[in-house]
């Protein structure tokens, strides 16, 4: 849990003490209409009042905030089948989408979630730890802020490469590593720091690596496993078997 407090109020020293003083005011404000202006008007066997307030409000709070962080699916960019024929022979005979979709799980549906700044193919999506997602395709970056449902361009990348991934670090920062630059993967990493909108180069991987999946642990590690480590997009003997564990500093 502190891990989370730190990472969604990093940069905002106001907003981590918010998360505790709010639970504390709505407790003092209960204590004020129940215990001094109406006293008598809640059940004897909840004495202490405030004390049994206290133990409900703590884990509703979180609870309800559990279900609205969870909510909601995000999709970004790709490419269109405007003829039925995808997959297409090449991507040149489609052009790339800038739209974006939210899926409600509540009620089922879909709406538009504005506009990406740049068309992205394949754009990258990662959450970010303090809410709102990062898409990022070739050196293009785009903040969707999910308060007014836009997305904004921020700093481009330091390199460009295809089918990347990404993750969330616990101290709020995205890490970015692998990929394809032309038909020749890189080991290259950078992190993306939310609070200033910067890109920093970082340690590279031990191994060139593309595609697969990005995992971070309890330990604030990250588990690169899978993809393909040579050149080949498709082809079977270019399956990575192996697993890298990268460790960075917070």
């Amino acid at each position: 849990m502190g891990r989370e407090l730190k990472a969604r109020y990093r940069g905002s020293i106001l907003g981590f003490f918010w998360s505790f003083v709010n639970p504390l005011l709505q407790l003092l404000t209960y204590g004020l209409v129940f215990v001094v202006i109406l006293p008598g008007r809640h059940d004897k066997e909840m004495e202490p009042y405030l004390l049994f307030f206290f133990c409900g409000i703590l884990p509703w709070t979180w609870f309800n905030s559990s279900l609205l962080e969870a909510s909601g699916v995000l999709i970004a960019g790709g490419w269109p089948d405007v003829d039925n024929s995808w997959p297409a022979p090449n991507y040149g005979d489609h052009q790339p989408l800038a739209s974006t979709e939210l899926y409600d799980p509540k009620t089922g549906q879909w709406s538009a979630a504005g506009g990406l700044p740049v068309a992205m193919g394949e754009p990258t999506v990662v959450p970010l730890p303090g809410g709102g997602a990062l898409a990022f395709g070739g050196t293009n970056v785009a903040r969707f802020e999910p308060a007014s449902g836009t997305w904004t361009a921020t700093s481009p990348m330091l390199s460009a490469a295809a089918h990347r991934r990404a993750v969330a670090l616990e101290d709020g920062r995205v890490l970015v590593a692998g990929g394809d630059v032309g038909g020749a993967f890189t080991a290259e990493a950078e992190t993306f720091d939310p609070a200033t909108g910067s890109w920093t180069a970082t340690a590279p991987m031990p191994a060139p690596r593309s595609g697969g999946a990005a995992i971070r642990l309890g330990d604030g590690s990250v588990l690169f496993v899978g993809g393909e480590a040579e050149p080949g997009q498709g082809d079977p003997s270019c399956a990575v078997t192996a697993t890298q564990v990268v460790r960075f500093a917070l």
